[in-house]
């Protein structure tokens, strides 16, 4: 396996090289390669493999707030829809729920903040709500954010 390896890196075949690993099991090696390779998503995947539901929900949130903010070269906010922004969340809940139910609760809150599905301020204030009962900073931030942009949005019709 170490001639395998040490092959596979004295040759920059990196594609190769994760697949190898992530074949014989060896995750958090293959989460390493991914990370050189700088894919987010299947190093993310590689780290629920690997046990790590927290680390895994942690970069695909960030990974979704990062492409909601600054994707297509834009300005940051308001946060923008992405094609597979649902499926993301969708796959980022999925490793919540592998961690606890009460954090699960919290992911489920983040999730839905950034999906901008209810951007009305009566959800708006439900999800502060349930950021603060959270202690998830992230969540009110996002959320006072969303009503600033109401605000600013009433104030200038």
């Amino acid at each position: 396996m170490d001639l395998k390896r040490g092959f596979l890196q004295s040759l920059s075949l990196l594609d190769e090289l994760l697949e190898l690993e992530e074949e014989s099991g060896n995750f958090m090696e293959a989460v390493n390669i991914a990370k050189m390779m700088g894919d987010i998503l299947r190093e993310a995947d590689l780290l629920a493999k690997a046990g790590e539901f927290l680390e895994a929900y942690e970069l695909m949130f960030f990974y979704v707030l990062a492409k909601s903010l600054w994707s297509g070269g834009s300005k940051a906010w308001p946060l923008k829809q992405f094609t597979p922004k649902a499926e993301l969340l969708g796959r980022a809940l999925t490793f919540a729920k592998e961690v606890s139910s009460n954090f699960y609760e919290l992911a489920f809150t983040e999730a839905e903040i950034l999906s901008n599905k209810h951007d009305n301020n009566f959800e708006i204030m439900n999800q502060l709500q349930s950021s603060r009962i959270h202690s998830s900073i992230r969540g009110e931030v996002l959320c006072l954010r969303k009503l600033l942009d109401s605000h600013f949005w009433l104030n200038s019709s």
